[in-house]
């Protein structure tokens, strides 16, 4: 607190009177110029509350001019602005309760002209879409400054704004009055585009990122590397039900060798089914003829239809006592891809030693 009060609260005043003179000498040597600035930059003075210090100066000029130029030029852009890229997303963001009531709140406060909630929600944590609202309020208040549109009291950027920027009694008042409506639609719309364009991207990269990890399976623990070819079972060994590979493991735990949806059918654990995001089915199958044992000396880890992710400990069995009663443990994985892809190997010599994770197969399409 002492800090706050003696150091910090002095400096952010000194450069909320600095910014607001660097502003104010900006707006009287090029009016549009101060446009571009402060509708640029207006937001990014709201996320550091650093925006108040033009509220003095905006009521001034209404007390004495009877008018202002500034509210216009940095409220209105970025307020069209906003409801364009909250209205997208209120079509397109994932529907859950809790942000569903968020967005319908921002976009209501939006609507009364306050940002904040748009702001502070979304915006702050997606910096390219910030910028590209930043330069659209940017190029808005520019317009406003070329059309001299003036606003006669007091209003936030909100709906009603429009009022406050029309006085019938002045000669000259509907040119700048429809400058007003065309560019917070225009920003409106265009903002609606860059949200669009933005969400796309991210969805884009979402889709690369699952399908990169839905591709690779890896190595379902430690132990070492054995060809299916060479297993101990003709089922397996003649590759009847699938390629993939076997272990010979080293550790007592079976770990999820990629990112899905474990089957729910399991009846006694020794045989695991899971089915990635792309639609290849896996079967972990922990030592040859073990069916016999009906579940003895396993355990299962996760609930049957469970989603995992890779590296997640999914089954615990009982190497040793598996082995003591005349059943070899190696592990089978086989990978079933969907129509039309390919499974590929990873280049390893039988006996290489493998870690959990390690990609073994990979999963393309053709």
């Amino acid at each position: 607190m002492p800090i706050l009060i003696l150091v910090i609260a002095p400096l952010c005043t000194a450069l909320g009177y600095g910014l607001s003179g660097c502003l104010l000498a900006l707006y009287e040597h090029s009016p549009w110029l101060f446009g571009l600035v402060c509708g640029a930059i207006w937001e990014l003075l709201v996320v550091f509350g650093l925006h108040w210090i033009l509220s003095p100066v905006m009521l001034n000029n209404i007390s004495l001019l009877g008018y202002d130029m500034i509210i216009a030029i940095v409220m209105v852009p970025t307020a069209g602005a906003m409801v364009g890229n909250y209205c997208y997303l209120r079509r397109h963001e994932p529907h859950s309760e809790t942000l569903t009531g968020a967005r319908h709140s921002s976009l209501l406060a939006v609507f009364f002209g306050i940002t904040e909630p748009v702001l502070y929600t979304y915006l702050v944590a997606r910096s390219k879409l910030f910028a590209v609202i930043a330069a659209l309020s940017g190029v808005g208040g520019l317009l406003m400054a070329l059309a001299e549109v003036r606003m006669y009291s007091i209003s936030l950027s909100s709906t009603f704004a429009v009022v406050a920027a029309y006085r019938p009694e002045r000669e000259g008042q509907l040119w700048p009055l429809l400058c007003f409506v065309v560019i917070v639609l225009v920003c409106f719309t265009l903002a609606l585009g860059a949200s669009w364009l933005g969400r796309q991207h991210e969805r884009a990269a979402a889709q690369a990122n699952t399908q990169v990890s839905a591709n690779a399976i890896g190595a379902v623990c430690a132990g070492h590397y054995v060809p299916l070819t060479a297993v101990n079972d003709p089922i397996f060994s003649s590759l009847m039900l699938g390629e993939g590979y076997a272990l010979q493991p080293d550790e007592d735990v079976v770990y999820a060798p990629c990112d899905g949806t474990l089957s729910e059918d399991i009846v006694f654990a020794h045989a695991l089914g899971l089915t990635t995001p792309s639609g290849t089915d896996i079967l972990v199958h922990v030592g040859i003829n073990t069916v016999r044992l009906e579940g003895k000396y396993f355990k299962l880890l996760v609930a049957p239809g469970s989603t995992v992710t890779a590296g997640t400990p999914l089954l615990h069995f009982e190497r040793a006592q598996i082995a003591a009663a005349g059943y070899d443990p190696t592990i089978i994985v086989i990978c079933t891809p969907p129509e039309g892809w390919q499974v590929t190997h990873a280049a390893l010599a039988a006996g290489a030693a493998v870690c959990p994770g390690q990609e073994l197969l990979a999963v393309s399409a053709s």
